[in-house]
């Protein structure tokens, strides 16, 4: 089985910002893989601003994905506009505010969505209550392979700038996913890169983004982000009983 997972597309409100129109080829992408993914992952940072304009173009063009998409707040998003586009589709609860979180078990793997927002906060949280209902749901099913999705990474990348700004419950997490024996994989977002590393006895990743990509300054102090000419990309991760959740990294020409 293929998913895909799309993060960190900064749309705005402006049809033609090149953010969108990277977003538009790598759906287009998605759609023309030969063996289509059967479900899209969006982990955060979906709009650039939280405005309403930036929402109306996100739902626009999420909806010419041909598979089911299921999406998660960054630390750019607000809530209200998520659940406005997404939370009739089934999948995401509308009587649990203040987070988004949820879980779809009727594909061969199974999907849990953490959230990570902090208020307007740019570092992300994992707080007791959010890591008690992880804790419970991953508990219901102990044998079904699983995915944990959340926008800020619970693992310093290297990065300074951006891991002053990661999940700063990563121990807290680890302790609960560390329990679990059928975590595959804890996806990311919000680091605008490719990256891999063994977290919690499993694997964590953060895929890059379709708007733009963070120059891999490690363990440098800088003031200021610097980004890099490259291609925007998604991730398709191939899931088999025999080799586990492989993932490769797509570069999208827009």
């Amino acid at each position: 089985m293929i998913f895909a997972q799309i993060s960190d597309p900064h749309v705005r409100a402006e049809s033609d910002h090149p953010n969108n129109v990277n977003l538009r080829a790598s759906v287009q992408r998605i759609n023309e893989t030969r063996e289509k993914p059967e479900f899209v992952l969006a982990t955060g940072d979906l709009a650039n601003d939280g405005l309403d304009g930036e929402y109306e173009q996100l739902g626009e063009i999420f909806a010419d994905l041909d598979m089911p998409l299921y999406v998660i707040p960054g630390n750019h998003d607000q809530r209200e506009p998520l659940r406005v586009l997404y939370g009739r589709k089934g999948y995401m609860s509308t009587n649990n505010p203040p987070y988004i979180q949820y879980a779809v078990n009727h594909h061969a793997v199974r999907i849990i969505a953490m959230d990570t927002k902090e208020g307007d906060e740019q570092f992300g949280r994992l707080c007791e209550e959010r890591l008690q209902w992880l804790s419970v749901v991953l508990a219901e099913e102990r044998d079904q392979p699983t995915v944990v999705m959340m926008h800020h990474p619970p693992f310093d990348t290297g990065i300074r700038i951006m891991d002053a700004d990661r999940c700063l419950d990563g121990d807290e997490l680890a302790a609960v996913i560390a329990k679990a024996h059928n975590v595959e994989r804890v996806l990311c977002g919000h680091v605008h890169r490719a990256v891999f590393t063994r977290f919690a006895g499993t694997i964590a990743s953060i895929c890059p983004s379709t708007a733009f990509h963070l120059e891999p300054l490690l363990n440098v102090d800088v003031d200021d982000y610097s980004v890099v000419d490259e291609q925007p990309a998604f991730q398709l991760h191939n899931w088999s009983g025999e080799t586990g959740l492989v993932t490769h990294t797509i570069r999208v020409s827009a």
